[in-house]
């Protein structure tokens, strides 16, 4: 089975000059934008589900991770001139383990040299990164679980705390908004002999 390539290099078209006029208009009524270009092309990919008959759930998808997106860009704004690390661990360290002292440390540094923490806002090593970098210097993206995951109290309702519906955009942020990752190992529980 041969798989098609989504074509980016040359404008994907409606059909009809009269919605590419009225794309256009709509961009120039809210005030227009340098990046009208890739404005109009997510234009008409909206467009072009109702031309294919996309199912309301798959628009419902689309739609609530279009939201998450664009919320998330708009909190990340004022800091995009700051450098930031995201750090990636178990949310079952203790924080009386080796493990989650080291993360506090690390974010400590990192904090003291001008950056800031990406955590998933969570316990164990995700806590630890925002103990260390303190409330100031941290970013939660956090996920909706129906039992677990709340945001930890060091980031709770801090403006810079973001919660997900879904995973995915949730990981375009953590990738996206750093310059760096900092990788703790699981946190196991140690057999006492």
């Amino acid at each position: 089975m041969e798989r098609r390539a989504v074509r980016t290099e040359e404008p994907l078209r409606v059909g009809s000059p009269d919605l590419e006029v009225m794309i256009q208009e709509l961009i120039e009524a809210v005030g227009g934008s340098p990046h009208a270009e890739f404005l109009e092309g997510m234009m008409r990919s909206v467009l072009r589900c109702v031309r294919n008959k996309t199912s309301r759930g798959d628009i419902k998808i689309l739609n609530a991770s279009l939201r998450e997106l664009v919320y998330a860009f708009k909190v990340f704004a004022p800091y995009r001139g700051v450098r930031k690390v995201t750090m990636f661990g178990s949310a079952r360290t203790p924080e009386d383990q080796p493990e989650y002292r080291q993360a506090v440390a690390f974010a400590r540094a990192i904090r003291d040299l001008g950056w800031m923490a990406l955590t998933g806002a969570g316990e164990g090593i995700m806590k630890a990164g925002m103990d260390g970098a303190g409330r100031a210097g941290s970013f939660g993206l956090n996920i909706r679980l129906p039992f677990e995951q709340a945001a930890n109290t060091v980031i709770r309702n801090d403006a810079k705390l973001i919660t997900f519906r879904y995973f995915f955009t949730r990981k375009l942020l953590l990738v996206k908004e750093t310059d760096a990752f900092a990788l703790f190992p699981p946190w196991t529980k140690r057999s006492r002999s």
